[in-house]
């Protein structure tokens, strides 16, 4: 029979029973099944997620034998892969590797519990606990920007795939920016987490009565075990917070529900996502992609690389072709002329759409790190068949972007203050409402395309960028075209310089 591609949670739950001696009569037993037939199927994969998910938690809550570490991880990752699929279960692992960040300390806050409460919730940490070890919970989160709430459910997530939780979440955008970047952030974590139902912005000022206290972080849960429910209203500020339990006849989860439908209709995020590698198809189909949406919609890119959104047609394919000459020797002059001449095209049609209706806004972080492009001419995504740019090159490159900015009404490039804040992340925001990221992965040579279409939100995110980015940390376009002139000439004279250099002398 030949072998499985990858452990499947049923040849793994397999293993675990026979490690242990268990027979399947005997589970069968334990978990109230009428036959083996039906344990049977499971630990042959021939069911339903939802009947795989429902052995799961029966088993660990049946007190058969302990799992260890590892063994539980890989039993919870293979039902994950059950549930969502392994394509949709890597794009939301690439993305958890982007996100997260996995030096950040662990917090928690002291609660102060009034009322009579199920157990002994004292902390954040260990109420969010208790969400997750019960038979169904259902979050309701408002902003979460200034307390560890979002790293603790991210990391709780992470540690339970299993558990039957959802989570809704409203930010209420009310002009300060360090509040709406953390929480952008760490929001990021969620989004590629399936248990997220909706995540909303809201540009308004909190509903009338609760402006003051929505200017913290506040959690609404609603939790069952058995035939129990309980509701927790948690208020959270940097200092600590206040907890009160109470039963389903106190009806705060429901109320604090309609103000949130309220505010921010329920709506359902869209992800998608791909790894990209360095490879000539991948960077193909990046460039397409790029061009199909400029193509179809204003695209607004809050960074971007000097190597795909600023390089004027001729040297980009210069570029590729002395890359592809040093890199892949083996590929014949045919098909690197052919290559050549499909990246032309690309560049070419970018470069008229940025002459037609659409706007698009580039970036480079600081004028530290053009000042390190106008140097080394390294680029950004360091994919093996682009050379460095030459000195003559990124001379032209600097030129054609000062040219752009004089001429083009429909072209704007912004540099930030020293002291700006920087993204990993590119960012390219569609008209219709749409985010596409690049991002780099974890793993060398590896980025990751992911697109989140939420109208609301991402108008919010976009309004964010232009208002803090653009409006308060970059600086005056002015400025901007000087230091590209000061650039400029500094360049022409390393040129000059090294065209009286004799030929043995080093560059």
């Amino acid at each position: 029979m030949p072998q499985k591609p990858f452990a499947t949670f049923g040849s793994l739950m397999a293993d675990a029973l026979e490690k242990r001696g268990l027979s399947y009569a005997q589970v069968a037993r334990v978990l109230g099944h009428k036959s083996k037939t039906t344990l049977h199927r499971i630990l042959n994969d021939d069911c339903t997620p939802a009947t795989a998910e429902r052995f799961y938690r029966a088993f660990l809550e049946s007190g058969l034998c302990e799992l260890e570490a590892g063994e539980r991880q890989a039993l919870e990752e293979a039902l994950e892969i059950f549930l969502l699929g392994r394509k949709q279960f890597e794009e939301n692992q690439a993305m958890w590797r982007i996100f997260s960040r996995p030096d950040e300390a662990e917090e928690d806050v002291a609660l102060c519990v009034a009322g009579k409460a199920p157990g002994a919730q004292t902390t954040l940490k260990a109420l969010l606990e208790e969400c997750f070890r019960a038979d169904e919970a259902h979050l309701l989160v408002l902003n979460a920007c200034q307390t560890p709430l979002f790293p603790l459910l991210g990391k709780l997530l992470r540690e339970n795939r299993s558990a039957k939780l959802h989570i809704d979440h409203l930010l209420f955008v009310d002009g300060d920016a360090a509040r709406t970047a953390q929480s952008m952030r760490a929001l990021m974590q969620l989004m590629c987490d399936a248990r997220l139902n909706s995540c909303s912005s809201c540009g308004c000022q909190p509903p009338l009565g609760h402006a003051g206290p929505m200017r913290d972080d506040w959690l609404i849960a609603r939790l069952t075990r058995g035939a129990a429910v309980w509701e927790w209203q948690v208020a959270l500020s940097p200092g600590g917070g206040y907890a009160l339990p109470a039963g389903r006849e106190a009806g705060l989860f429901d109320f604090w529900r309609d103000i949130l439908r309220e505010q921010a209709p329920h709506v359902q995020p869209i992800r998608r996502a791909r790894v990209i590698s360095p490879t000539e198809a991948d960077f193909f189909s990046l460039m397409e992609h790029f061009v199909e949406m400029e193509r179809n919609q204003a695209l607004y890119v809050a960074k971007g690389g000097v190597f795909i959104n600023l390089v004027p047609p001729d040297i980009l394919c210069a570029a590729y072709m002395g890359g592809a000459h040093e890199g892949e020797a083996t590929i014949s002059p045919a098909a690197l002329e052919a290559a050549a001449a499909k990246l032309w095209e690309m560049q070419a049609s970018r470069y008229e759409n940025r002459r037609k209706k659409y706007r698009s806004t580039y970036y480079i972080s600081t004028r530290a790190e053009l000042r390190d492009f106008a140097r080394t001419g390294a680029h950004p995504m360091e994919f093996p068949f682009l050379r460095p740019y030459t000195l003559k090159e990124r001379r032209n490159i600097l030129q054609s972007i000062l040219d752009e900015m004089l001429d083009n009404p429909y072209f704007d490039f912004c540099l930030l203050r020293d002291d700006a804040a920087q993204s990993r992340m590119q960012m390219c925001f569609l008209e219709d409402g749409g985010v596409f990221f690049i991002a780099p992965c974890s793993s060398a040579g590896k980025y990751v395309e992911a697109v989140i279409l939420q109208r609301e939100f991402n108008h919010q995110l976009r309004h964010f960028f232009r208002r803090e980015l653009l409006g308060r940390q970059a600086i005056p376009p002015e400025e901007t075209r000087g230091f590209l002139a000061r650039l400029i000439r500094e360049m022409d004279n390393a040129v000059a310089l090294e065209s009286v250099r004799r030929p043995e002398e080093p560059s």
